[in-house]
């Protein structure tokens, strides 16, 4: 059998976009539960040096009832777009040591849970106030902060590029995955 054409590709691409903007939800469809407010932190991790990149992910892990572990990875722009991509996902403490062993390689460190929700919360505001929605999945994904305090971060984050909203299109990002609605002061630089 050989390849799909290039045309039912585009389609199928077309098809997916679509799909995603009209709002259906890869959590909603798989059915991320709620998190109960009391769940204990399993752990909390961030990039080193985040703000140094601009880019990276926050890692929130809860504990569940049976021994299970819910996890939200948030991929975090902080230069511009806020919420960028997010994955989750519920497994047992060994499925989600393997998952999540990108983690092991010291290129992460612990966050308090409130410090966490605060920094991708503040992320997801700051990309809001420059007119940029955060990722489709983000309004579930959020159920990870149930009952975690939000009111005093540990340390206190400044979002952009020296306090100006800075886009970095990344190796997998085409014209079309580009912000639509940046604001004019929105500085674009391709790697």
């Amino acid at each position: 059998m050989g390849k799909p054409s290039k045309r039912r590709a585009q389609e199928a691409a077309e098809r997916r976009r679509a799909k995603r903007k009209a709002g259906l939800s890869n959590l909603l469809r798989a059915g991320f539960p709620p998190i109960p407010p009391a769940a204990p932190i399993y752990e909390c991790l961030v990039l080193r040096n985040l703000f140094d990149h601009g880019i990276g992910q926050v890692v929130i892990a809860r504990e569940l009832s049976r021994g299970q572990i819910a996890v939200v990875i948030f991929l975090l722009d902080v230069y511009c777009l806020g919420a960028k991509d997010v994955m989750f996902g519920v497994f047992s403490a060994a499925e989600y040591r393997e998952k999540t062993r990108f983690t092991a390689d010291g290129s992460f460190e612990p966050m308090a849970a409130p410090a966490a929700r605060n920094l991708v919360e503040g992320a997801v505001e700051y990309a809001q106030r420059c007119g940029l929605a955060p990722h489709p999945d983000y309004r579930v994904a959020n159920r990870i902060f149930a009952g975690i305090d939000s009111t005093s971060p540990d340390r206190p984050f400044s979002y952009g590029q020296d306090g100006k909203p800075f886009y970095v299109s990344g190796p997998w990002d085409t014209a079309s995955s580009q912000p639509s609605s940046a604001p004019a002061a929105l500085t674009v630089s391709t790697t």
